[in-house]
């Protein structure tokens, strides 16, 4: 092996599941001390002479002992520092998925419970709240089990960058239905140059039809992608078979057009001024 060449593991081994399964081997070896006999007679002896009252309102120490105290765990602790300026870029969504939000907020039981219902009723938040940060590291790193080919793809996204105070959590939600009263505007198919003027401030860019580009946001967020031809098997080269795919489409399309029948609706809608069938399958039990 020649000097400074890199030294590939096995296939199945995953960094990301080696720490989460660390993790969670020292979460679960963390036992409670054992005590000796006379410590359990000493502390029974001083139960039995307790009264009523005490036991239904115990002190501020017996309230701190119900609820310990937690450290804070981030994922980014367990990487090299070696790498972790490759990772800082992930750092914010790894911690934040791994914060409960129940964490930063104090057990209440509810008014009523004391004793040992109160015991139990802690402990089930605990258990639950352990159940919670188990399915967040179980689901936190399922990207990392991408093909390499999927990844390589992705990186292979040349952006479009929109101006930097536009954030996709600004646009207007949609709904799943209409919820007003439906206006009669007159139709309107707007030219480039409306598009590109000040009412709408869109910008016309150049693409051959093969590159993939993707629209992102002012953090990154990807909004829109121009799709392009895709790649063989290896991601290198442009498919051979793609044109050929598509002209063969296009024939059948064609031919399709000429046996069709439309009716007057079909033949001008909010789609275009342009013949189209709605056509699609529902599974919900609905029309096919």
């Amino acid at each position: 092996m020649r000097p400074g060449s890199p030294i590939q593991g096995p296939q199945d081994f995953d960094v990301a599941a080696v720490l989460d399964q660390l993790f969670l081997d020292q979460q679960n070896s963390v036992e409670p001390p054992v005590e000796d006999d006379a410590e359990v007679q000493s502390v029974l002896s001083a139960l039995s002479e307790l009264t009523d009252s005490e036991v239904e309102e115990p002190d501020s120490e017996i309230e701190d002992e119900e609820t310990p105290s937690r450290s804070t765990f981030s994922f980014v602790d367990c990487i090299p520092s070696s790498l972790r300026s490759f990772s800082s870029r992930f750092r914010a969504p790894l911690d934040e998925a791994l914060t409960d939000p129940t964490e930063s907020e104090e057990f209440t039981p509810p008014d009523g419970l004391s004793g040992l219902k109160r015991r139990r009723w802690l402990k089930t938040q605990r258990n639950h709240r352990k159940k919670r940060k188990k399915e967040q590291l179980s689901q936190l790193h399922l990207d990392s089990r991408l093909r390499d080919i999927t990844k390589k793809r992705a990186r292979g996204i040349q952006p479009i960058f929109t101006p930097n105070n536009f954030s996709a959590e600004s646009l207007p939600h949609t709904k799943k239905g209409w919820a007003g009263l439906k206006s009669k505007l007159e139709a309107f198919c707007p030219e480039l140059t409306d598009l590109l003027g000040e009412e709408y401030q869109m910008e016309l860019v150049d693409w051959n039809g093969e590159d993939t580009h993707g629209v992102v946001d002012t953090i990154g967020r990807i909004i829109v992608i121009l799709g392009g031809k895709p790649k063989d098997k290896k991601g290198e080269r442009r498919d051979r078979t793609w044109t050929a795919t598509m002209t063969n489409l296009k024939t059948l399309l064609q031919d399709a057009r000429d046996k069709m029948t439309f009716t007057s609706k079909q033949k001008s809608s909010m789609r275009g001024q342009y013949p189209s069938v709605a056509m699609g399958t529902s599974f919900g039990g609905g029309s096919q």
